[in-house]
């Protein structure tokens, strides 16, 4: 790859990010919510996270799977999840969906969750997340190509677009999951 590859205009000239604030909520006494959010990877180059440090988020290291930012292989019981230990004063880095397709699956996206662990007890974090421009052409980096048949180039924005046309139960999204329907 040549030197200053990233530099190239229509990639960051115009990047894509934001800034969250999240809370989760207490889990009460008789939920059914599964997650404080559902499996999933994120969807852009990288997540910077920050947490208070509240138990609850998870990562699953041994997924290979689809490369997509959500779909229902994500909730196999079979999944190992672990715990993502947290260290004061640090971030959190997930790879996402479109660094995988720009490494032809060299870099995986993190499989992650957050799921109710102390009764009571809420969690918050900052996730910022980082794309290019929202038109930027997204294809396999030459120095990648070696390693299987690359995916079709797309660019984030048609990516989002895709994501909204898969329709899923509203349950799904909000982490209440019925593994039966």
């Amino acid at each position: 790859m040549p030197r200053g590859h990233f530099d190239t205009p229509g990639l960051f000239d115009q990047p894509t990010w934001l800034l969250g604030m999240v809370r989760y909520l207490a889990q009460q006494p008789g939920s059914r919510r599964q997650y404080g959010i559902a499996p999933h990877q994120d969807s852009g180059i990288f997540t910077l996270l920050y947490t208070d440090g509240g138990a609850g988020l998870e990562m699953c290291p041994d997924w290979t799977g689809s490369g997509v930012h959500r779909d229902y292989e994500m909730l196999d019981d079979q999944l190992s999840w672990q715990p993502v230990p947290h260290l004061e004063g640090h971030w959190v880095e997930n790879f996402g969906t479109l660094l995988h397709r720009w490494t032809n699956g060299l870099c995986k996206p993190t499989l992650h969750r957050v799921v109710p662990h102390n009764p009571g007890t809420e969690r918050y974090s900052l996730p910022f997340f980082y794309e290019p421009n929202i038109d930027a052409k997204i294809e396999c980096l030459g120095s990648c190509v070696h390693l299987q048949e690359p995916l079709a180039p797309t660019c984030p924005g048609q990516i989002a677009l895709d994501q909204m046309a898969v329709t899923r139960p509203p349950a799904f999204m909000a982490g209440v999951i019925d593994h039966d329907s």
